[in-house]
């Protein structure tokens, strides 16, 4: 049973090919790790039960080493769930930290924030300088004099001087009354109140009633409801200037408010409703615009024109051609052993001559992908192997051969199985016997095809199938493909088992083939005898075709 993959530390090319994921699901994982468990997978898209058994299967994940919380980077700080970019800035600028007690008292940590730093940091004050307490200073102790000190300090002291005389100010004119029902109603049930009051006789004790006489009813003051409002200690309104206090309507109506406020909202619902609508329509309307291809979002992309020739009609399959010894991409550290290619006679293949039809662009539908082949893109198998060396410079993918015969290719992330692919490829030190192009419906290193072309103006088709090659269609000289170190555009359209070759937009030849349904896309380069050999390519595309 081979060893389970880290998912922690896997590189692409593991992820594609051990763990048998695609390249999204693969970009996800990568995106997403450092893992502590595995089932954080879960919250990755598309990663169901099915998806997450099969995996369990092949490969695990070994949790990284616990960080320091004192001194680890926001980076790694932001790797622990629940902690964005602003919670890490506030750990590192609360730190050091003594106990996750502090930790929890930092703004933003909550209790599965916590429990997820828990798990996955740790405290130590190893290195760190500990936090400065600020001690508040001592009250300062102060001494009261005696009260016989205090006594001759009054007496030593010197009279103070005379207040000066206050004149008193003028009687203000009182401010005049602005006349207003409710404001008078009150004021005069004020004033009777006041009267009534001054009106009643004081009460007489009980000792002082004679003997025998009948005592009285004692006399009850009756107030209605407005004069007993007018007891009660409310500040008087007075009016500094006329104008200042304007009242349209004394009687404040709830209900009239209430209605006002519907009849506003009735108002207003049909302008609200309405925008929605307008707005729900138009993105309707651009949806389905894009969904019929009439626009598309992002920068506009150049359409590859691809020629609509007739088909041509079957020709007897050519005579088998005499063995070749291909060399395959070697991994590290493995022997250089030849392979030998076994010819085919069984694959129907269809040359036809150059010509200057322009290519249109009748079938061609979405990006599949472009390339820019900058630092870091998905391109497996770069670096340096047995055979050659794969790097990307200068805004290209270079394939520098070191050893004869030799072939080494590299291929992306990107699948497909109905396409237009493209690329410019230009060699350096190129021989007779040397040829390179594309490698596309790539599976895995056993299933794949090429098609190159050689530095004498030849161009052949391979199909690599369970790790035999057969040769679909051996060097055939075309006066498409420009000889030496010059510059070639070569191009594949696939349509199910309907192969079409271009070079330089002109179609060289079909094959109908379709050992291999689907694959990913790449560049390959090849020699016999020319170890120096040295390949660029750039301007890489792919198209999907539209159903026919």
């Amino acid at each position: 049973m081979p060893p389970l993959v880290d998912l922690n530390t896997a590189d692409l090319a593991t992820l594609l090919s051990a763990a048998d994921l695609d390249a999204s699901k693969a970009d996800q994982i990568m995106q997403a790790r450092p893992f502590w468990d595995f089932a954080e997978l879960k919250m990755l898209a598309g990663f169901g039960a099915k998806t997450l058994r099969e995996l369990r299967a092949v490969a695990e994940v070994v949790p990284p080493a616990r960080v320091n919380l004192n001194t680890c980077g926001l980076r790694a700080l932001q790797a622990v769930p629940g902690v964005g970019h602003k919670l890490a800035e506030r750990l590192v600028a609360e730190r050091p930290f003594e106990n996750f007690s502090e930790v929890s008292l930092v703004r933003g940590v909550n209790a599965a924030v916590l429990i997820a730093l828990q798990k996955r940091t740790l405290l130590s004050m190893e290195g760190v300088a500990p936090r400065v307490k600020i001690v508040p200073p001592p009250p300062p102790d102060i001494a009261l004099p005696s009260p016989a000190a205090a006594a001759s300090a009054a007496q030593a002291a010197p009279p103070p001087p005379p207040a000066p005389e206050l004149q008193p100010a003028p009687a203000a004119q009182a401010p005049e009354r602005v006349a207003h029902p409710v404001f008078d109603a009150l004021h005069a049930a004020q004033q009777r109140a006041q009267r009534l009051r001054a009106s009643t006789p004081p009460a007489q004790s009980p000792s002082a009633a004679p003997a025998g006489a009948r005592p009285e009813a004692p006399a009850v003051d009756v107030l209605t409801e407005e004069e007993w409002v007018s007891l009660q200690d409310y500040p008087e309104v007075i009016v500094g200037a006329p104008g200042a206090l304007q009242v349209q309507d004394p009687q404040f109506s709830l209900a009239e408010h209430q209605m006002e406020v519907r009849r506003e909202i009735r108002r207003r619902l049909p302008v609200f409703f309405s925008g929605w609508a307008f707005a729900a329509l138009l993105l309707a309307a651009i949806l389905g615009l894009h969904y019929l291809d009439w626009l598309q979002f992002g920068p506009a992309i150049e359409a590859v024109p691809i020629a609509a020739l007739p088909a041509a009609a079957p020709t007897a399959a050519p005579p088998p051609a005499p063995a070749v010894d291909v060399k395959p991409a070697e991994t590290a550290n493995a022997p250089a052993t030849p392979v030998t290619v076994a010819p085919t006679s069984t694959a129907l293949v269809v040359v036809q001559p150059a010509d200057s039809t322009p290519l249109s662009q009748a079938d061609i539908g979405k990006l599949v992908f472009t390339e820019i082949f900058a630092p870091g893109d998905f391109w497996n198998q770069t670096g340096t192997n047995n055979t050659s060396i794969i790097e990307i410079t200068q805004d290209r993918l270079q394939i520098s051969l070191t050893q004869a015969p030799a072939i080494s290719w590299s291929v992306n992330a990107f699948r497909a199985a109905n396409f237009y692919f493209q690329g410019t490829a230009e060699p350096r030190n190129c021989i007779p016997g040397d040829y390179y192009g594309l490698v596309f419906r790539y599976k895995d290193d056993a299933n794949l095809y090429l098609f190159g072309v050689s530095c004498s103006g030849e161009y052949r088709v391979l199909r690599r199938n369970n790790g035999d090659y057969s040769v679909l269609a051996d060097f055939t000289a075309n006066a498409a493909v420009l000889t030496g170190n010059k510059q070639n555009l070569l191009g594949v359209h696939a349509q199910g088992a309907d192969l079409k070759f271009y070079v330089n937009d002109i179609r060289v030849g079909s094959i109908n083939d379709g050992a291999t349904a689907e694959g990913f896309f790449g560049f390959f380069a090849k020699t016999e005898g020319n170890p120096g050999l040295q390949v660029y390519f750039d301007d890489a595309g792919a198209w999907e075709l539209k159903a026919s």
